[in-house]
């Protein structure tokens, strides 16, 4: 009789409980995302014939490609930071992508915003930014989960197998170094 007590308070519990919402952060969203609103993406490989990634260009896109791309792209700029930005993030290290571009002309930083997931509601915002948003491209990493493609997509940028910071900045299109916050950085 006990027994039976505990199981039926047990399988109450699992049907009692259920999580709404995502898990943004554990899983990109890409197909979702882009299934609800298509017109928003435009993806770039390396058979597109794409020289920058500049807002002007591609207005209002966001540019789903890979960290090979990106790295080519960083070339043409003297100094670049890339932010690895979290769209839900809340908390007081995630800043605003345009907020941080503010920052980086002030600092004469060329700017790319690399989302960590996809979110729509965030990444349709009309930001200030020089350089349109990138989104992983999930397809090419062939991983949903985003501890699995956003490593991927960091080692093709930086070459380096370890990032834990959420700006990366580069000289000349080369990693030097990642950081906390934006004013670590001291250009020489």
């Amino acid at each position: 009789m006990k027994n039976n007590y505990i199981i039926l308070c047990f399988a109450f519990l699992l049907t009692s409980c259920s999580i709404k919402g995502r898990f943004y952060g554990l899983y990109g969203y890409y197909k979702k995302a882009q299934s609800e609103n298509p017109d928003l993406y435009k993806k770039v490989d390396e058979t597109s014939k794409i020289t920058n990634f500049n807002n002007e260009i591609f207005k209002d896109k966001v540019i789903v490609t890979n960290g090979k791309m990106v790295r080519k792209n960083l070339g043409y700029n003297e100094y670049s930071v890339v932010y690895i930005w979290s769209p839900k993030c809340h908390s007081s290290i995630c800043i605003p992508p345009d907020l941080v571009q503010s920052k980086c002309n002030l600092k004469n930083l060329e700017l790319y915003v690399v989302s960590e997931y996809y979110s729509n509601e965030e990444m349709s915002e009309k930001y200030n930014l020089a350089n349109n948003i990138i989104g992983v491209d999930t397809e090419y990493y062939k991983s949903s989960l985003t501890k699995k493609y956003l490593s991927r997509f960091l080692f093709d940028l930086t070459g380096k197998k370890e990032i834990d910071r959420q700006y990366l900045f580069f000289k000349k299109g080369i990693y030097q170094a990642s950081y906390t916050t934006l004013e670590e950085i001291q250009l020489q």
